[in-house]
């Protein structure tokens, strides 16, 4: 394959330096394949961006990309070199974070009462070194939007599209066992768990107007499936609001995930479901050209292992588990 001798011989023995910003050209230019979509990536015109691909091809001697005014593609020398490049800007980056080059790490934990957020906390407190910057997305965009605006290096959430995106990455970070919600003075707040089809005739509600997406899915997918009847009317103004209405209300209760803190309130209950245990399943997603060792550094790779009667939603289980 002549175009592959070509790199080889271009980049071997003659010391030639490339330069990150054309290796960073071209792996954002293969993942939008669309010149106009990767040169806002990078923040520069298009003819900055065609002047980089242009020198990337003459330092290495071979043409990278085909493309015209509708279509870009990667040639075979370009194929074959997309990876190298990809693993050579990945170390950059992560060199740059490690060193606080770069800044701190931007990590979108959906909303700051979540068990993303004691997740982030265990993640500085094993990497001193690290500066990690928290930012809540809450129900106005997902996490994809969060990453290809820039606005998060990572992102925790459920990553349950059907079609996920190309230029982002995704793997299970946990499995969050669910719990009821209740005053202390609920028929259900003695109890050490109910099951799912004790809460068939228990009064369940759970305010949508405002609530991540994430949530309002998955609570969604969850009542239709064993058939509960949840109160979603009303606006969800913030953790205090949320946990202040069962306290005031003996005969309410809510869903409560069991990684957040418990509310520090004698008027408060939090019961785990069981057969089902209802598990949310969180997932770290990040752009796929940020530095993997970083996001194994702010979550670490577990397993997903799961209760025996655990029960999951149809999109996630389609990955999460496999």
């Amino acid at each position: 394959m002549p175009e592959i001798d070509n790199v080889r011989a271009s980049t071997q023995g003659g010391g030639v330096d490339l330069d990150t910003a054309l290796l960073r050209a071209l792996v954002v230019t293969a993942e939008e394949l669309h010149f106009g979509r990767a040169a806002d990536r990078l923040v520069i015109t298009q003819q900055a961006l065609s002047k980089r691909i242009a020198r990337l091809e003459s330092l290495v001697g071979v043409q990278l990309l085909e493309r015209d005014n509708r279509h870009v593609e990667l040639t075979s020398a370009g194929s074959r070199l997309l990876p190298y490049a990809r693993e050579a800007i990945e170390a950059i980056d992560a060199a740059a974070v490690v060193a606080g080059v770069g800044g701190p790490i931007r990590v979108d934990v959906m909303e700051n009462h979540t068990a993303a957020v004691a997740l982030v906390r265990e993640a500085r407190d094993r990497n001193p070194g690290l500066t990690i910057e928290t930012s809540a997305r809450g129900a106005a965009r997902s996490a994809p939007d969060v990453l290809r605006s820039g606005d998060a290096d990572i992102a925790l959430g459920r990553a349950d599209a059907a079609s996920w995106p190309t230029n982002l990455r995704r793997r299970r970070a946990f499995l969050e066992p669910l719990g009821l919600l209740v005053g202390a003075g609920h028929a259900l707040a003695s109890r050490d768990h109910v099951t799912m089809g004790e809460l068939a005739g228990t009064r369940l509600e759970f305010p949508m107007m405002g609530a991540p997406t994430d949530w309002v899915r998955f609570i969604d997918e969850l009542a239709a499936t064993f058939s509960l009847s949840v109160d979603t009317t009303g606006c969800s103004l913030g953790f205090d609001h949320f946990v202040d209405h069962p306290a005031e209300h003996d005969q309410s209760a809510s869903f409560f995930g069991l990684g957040m803190r418990a509310p520090v309130d004698p008027r408060l209950r939090v019961v785990p479901i069981v057969e089902p245990t209802p598990l949310f399943p969180w997932a770290v997603m990040w752009r796929r050209r940020y530095p993997e060792a970083v996001v194994d550094a702010v979550v670490p790779l577990v397993g997903a292992d799961a209760p025996s009667d655990a029960w999951l939603p149809v999109a996630d289980q389609a990955w999460i588990l496999r």
